[in-house]
């Protein structure tokens, strides 16, 4: 589990690092109601991730950490520079309409 839980720790610090190196600012006035909840989702999901880490007691405890990291990768990529101009990656509903609800389309 100490091997695992490194890898871990190292993919949860690596999205955290890009999370707070992309820039985004939600007091921007260039920024969306949109936008800043999918920013608050990549937030929220790299919390997640991390707790979810502190609780894992073997290795298949860790997929729900990579399912929080995956979920904030998304979230994140909506809040991108394309995704301020209105380009939201292909199939994704804004955020008013996927609250509550799976946020990546069925395939």
């Amino acid at each position: 589990m100490k091997q695992v839980r490194g890898t871990v720790e190292e993919d949860i610090t690596a999205y955290g690092e890009k999370r707070s190196h992309m820039g985004f600012d939600p007091s921007d006035p260039a920024s969306t109601p949109d936008l800043v909840d999918y920013y608050g989702r990549a937030l929220d999901a790299y919390e997640t991730a991390k707790a979810k880490s502190a609780a894992a007691r073997r290795p298949e405890n860790v997929r729900a950490v990579s399912e929080a990291l995956e979920e904030g990768r998304f979230t994140l990529a909506c809040s991108t520079p394309d995704a301020r101009a209105s380009r939201f990656p292909s199939g994704v509903r804004h955020a008013s309409s996927t609250r509550g609800t799976a946020r990546r389309p069925s395939p």
